[in-house]
């Protein structure tokens, strides 16, 4: 009787075994999006996206991409900054939806802990955002400058030292500034760009009045600096030193040289 039993165990045991090994697996976990190693600003200016980055009052930055020239449903963003001697980064990825024509995502300069308090981090000066866009995939990685305004400046510099502008007391009641080298433009221009894109931000709408763009060009020679209305590219008198353009402006948000 007993090895009876036993028999019909290891039967139905051996059953289920077979049963089992018949049946496909499905698993439910969506496929993880491969992460793609790409060389940054391969791709000409004029294809490349149009972005802002603004400050605010509250120590965050506000990213925004507009005017995308080539297809993508994803960025991943990498926001690097100094904060006094210590190298910081801002990581995450924003979702592309169709049907809008920009995307935003306000991003902390700072830590926040799992109970919610808030560590800004200090002295932060600013540094590159890289941006990889999936889909056509490819990457771009420009510097930012961040300009503690607190105790008011009245000239703001690019990290690359090839773009300021002298805004006198325009800009006083805002206490953070940023000029960002913009990878791309709003709309295309007349003429091969020499310099620039640049863009100019600060904590609330730039105030109406004019200030001196000076730029440092790639070529020698005849070059005309041009800003963005938001509408349209507007021309100002530049005078052209070897190198370097000047011009008394608008305060507007971007500017760029462009050969004659």
């Amino acid at each position: 009787m007993k090895k009876r039993n036993l028999l019909i165990g290891v039967m139905v045991v051996a059953a289920v075994v077979l049963s089992g090994c018949g049946k496909k697996t499905t698993s439910l976990q969506p496929t993880p999006k491969p992460k793609l190693v790409l060389p940054s600003n391969v791709i000409p200016v004029s294809e490349r996206p149009f972005v802002t980055i603004a400050p605010t009052a509250a120590r965050e930055v506000v990213l925004t991409i507009g005017s995308l020239k080539k297809s993508a449903e994803s960025v991943d963003f990498e926001l690097q900054y100094s904060a006094g001697e210590k190298e910081e980064a801002a990581i995450g990825s924003l979702d592309l939806a169709k049907g809008k024509d920009r995307w935003s995502k306000t991003i902390l300069l700072g830590s926040k802990s799992g109970g919610g308090k808030i560590t800004y981090h200090e002295n932060v000066t600013g540094g590159t955002l890289a941006l990889t866009f999936y889909n056509e995939n490819y990457k771009i990685s420009n510097d930012w400058a961040y300009i503690d305004n607190r105790k008011p400046t009245s000239l703001f510099a690019s990290r690359d030292g090839k773009f300021s502008i002298e805004t006198g007391k325009l800009l006083k009641s805002m206490p953070y500034v940023i000029v960002y080298q913009n990878p791309g433009l709003p709309a295309p221009t007349t003429g091969t760009v020499v310099s620039g894109p640049y863009s100019l931000s600060g904590t609330s709408t730039l105030p109406s009045g004019t200030g001196t763009v000076t730029m440092r060009t790639s070529e020698v020679g005849q070059a005309q600096i041009l800003g963005w209305t938001g509408k349209e590219w507007k021309m100002f008198p530049t005078k052209v030193d070897g190198k370097m353009a000047t011009a008394q402006v608008d305060m507007l948000q971007t500017y760029v040289a462009v050969s004659k």
